[in-house]
This record gives C-alpha cells, sequence and structure tokens, in this order.
C-alpha cells in the first residue's frame, strides 16, 4: 500500500478506511469492528476516518470499544476524527437547532470526548468539519495551535472549506494546515472548476475526497444513462494526477472488506488509479465524510 507523507511524523495509507457508517452495521461488537480493521490492515491500510458527529456522536466510542478490547490495533492505525458540528442528537440532544461552533471551548471539549471515547491518547489529524460563517479565526486557530503544542494532535486540517477560508484560519495558525476534506465524485466534480483543487495543488496540500462513488445517487445515474464505468474512469483520468488518495468508508463486514482486491472486476480500480494521481484521499459508500 503506497503512503502519504503529510509531515515528518506522519503518513496515511493512499486508502483510508471511512467510518461514518460504522454505527449502521446490525453488528457494532467489539470482535466485529476489530475484524474490519485487521481486515483493512491486511490490505495495508492503516488510516481510520472518524468524526465526533459520525452515528450520531456514538461511532467514535464504538471504534473505542473495539480499542478496548484490542488495545495493540492503536498502534496500527492513525486517527483521523472531526468536530465543530453540533446537531440536536446524542449528547447535543438538548440542542435547539443544528450549527456549527468554532470557538476555543467547544473545539478543547470536542478533542477531550475524542481522546476518551476512542481510548486513545492523541489525535493524528483533527479536521474542522465544516466551516463557520460565525468562526474568529483568532479564537480558533489559537486554540488548533494549543492543541497540537499540548501534544493531544499530531496535525490539523480542515473539511468542507473554500480557499479563502482556509487563507483566514491559516492566517491566525503558526501550526501549518495539512489537508482539506471536500466531496468529490464522478457527479460532484466541481472542485475541478471552482478553484478547490487548484488552491490546494499551489499549496502542496492533498484533498481528502469524500463520498466519490455517490451510491446514492445511483438512480440519477441511470436516468441520465451514464455508464458509470466510464464516468469513473474519465473523471479520475484527471483526478488522480493531481496527487489524490483513497478511502473506502461504510459498515461492511469483513468479508466485503476484503473485496478490496476484487475491485478492478467492478472498473473501480479505475477510480483508485487515477485519484491518486491527483493526491486525494477517497472516501465511498454512500455520503462518507460528511
Amino acid at each position: 500500500m503506497e503512503r502519504i507523507n503529510l509531515a515528518d511524523d506522519l503518513s496515511f495509507s493512499r486508502i483510508v478506511y471511512g467510518m461514518w457508517r460504522l454505527g449502521d452495521d446490525a453488528d457494532t461488537s467489539p470482535a466485529h469492528v476489530q475484524a474490519k480493521i485487521e481486515a483493512c490492515l491486511e490490505q495495508g491500510i492503516t488510516t481510520m476516518d472518524q468524526a465526533d458527529i459520525y452515528g450520531g456522536y456514538e461511532a467514535e466510542e464504538i471504534l473505542g470499544n473495539a480499542f478496548r478490547a484490542a488495545p495493540h490495533l492503536k498502534d496500527k492505525v492513525e486517527i483521523v476524527t472531526k468536530c465543530n458540528i453540533v446537531a440536536p442528537v446524542g449528547r447535543h440532544a438538548a440542542a435547539r437547532v443544528k450549527y456549527y461552533d468554532t470557538g476555543a471551548a467547544h473545539i478543547t471539549q470536542s478533542v477531550e470526548d475524542s481522546l476518551r471515547l476512542m481510548q486513545i491518547e492523541r489525535i493524528d489529524m483533527l479536521l474542522m468539519h465544516r466551516q463557520d460563517p460565525l468562526m474568529d479565526h483568532d479564537e480558533t486557530g489559537a486554540a488548533l495551535d494549543g492543541l497540537v503544542a499540548s501534544g493531544k494532535v499530531r496535525q490539523v486540517g480542515v473539511s468542507n472549506f473554500r480557499p479563502w477560508d482556509m487563507d483566514l484560519l491559516q492566517s491566525a495558525m503558526n501550526t501549518r494546515l495539512s489537508i482539506n476534506q471536500i466531496e468529490i465524485s464522478v457527479l460532484e466534480n466541481v472542485a475541478f472548476t471552482n478553484g478547490d483543487i487548484a488552491y490546494l495543488q499551489q499549496h502542496r496540500i492533498p484533498p481528502m475526497a469524500w463520498s466519490p462513488h455517490r451510491h446514492h445517487d445511483a438512480p440519477r445515474c441511470r436516468r441520465t444513462a451514464c455508464r458509470p464505468r466510464d464516468l469513473v474512469r474519465d473523471l479520475h483520468r484527471g483526478h488522480w494526477r493531481r496527487g489524490a488518495i483513497t478511502g473506502i468508508t461504510g459498515p461492511a463486514p469483513p468479508q466485503q472488506t476484503r473485496n478490496f482486491r476484487r475491485l478492478p472486476a467492478a472498473g473501480f480500480h479505475l477510480l483508485f488509479a487515477e485519484i491518486h494521481r491527483s493526491g486525494c484521499r477517497i472516501g465511498s459508500c454512500g455520503k462518507a465524510y460528511r
């Protein structure tokens, strides 16, 4: 498995296992989750993508239960997680509306919660999940710098940020923003023309693309009489030329996870081969990496 260097002390596997749907599985037992992780490790997939909101704020704890049962796995993986979405479910059930909180207190508490729930000592990559229109970039930047200095977070990045949002936050930080996680797929390819990919290339920042297969849009693809294999091929011929990283997500049982080896038969080798050249980390299985 090819690896992508993000810092002197951090690299990710080219393929990333996203855990947005980890709690959707009928079996969320530690043994079953452990089997999924081990199936990934067998193929060199070592990077796990989480977020505090995944599974209604429960997915991190599901992963943590597996780490508690098999603590040796923690030394074999890299953990990405995200924060700043407050939705009226789970631990934030009392919230009246969904909103984004990029205040220092919320970010710091979210990191403490993530460390506790996932049973880990450090987060390898912390992302601001969504751009907050009311963000105080000085406060947010100082909070992120402080978390890196404390050793609780190794690297930081953003998700769903536009170039000007990244510039604003970066202007208030000493730590470099390492990645931006954005939606890229055969049906959602505006990032190639709206300046997002060009900006990331210019600044040598690898994009992490979420929901590249857009399974939830399969009916739309059928209605337009398109051939998914051809779309994947044509889009990702340009996609991977920009240095991408590829990820697989979803509640798939271990036997399906091992089907990574058989992806060429489904045409997905084109997806991986082309996105690889564009520097993106790609997630799949519906609305992964939200």
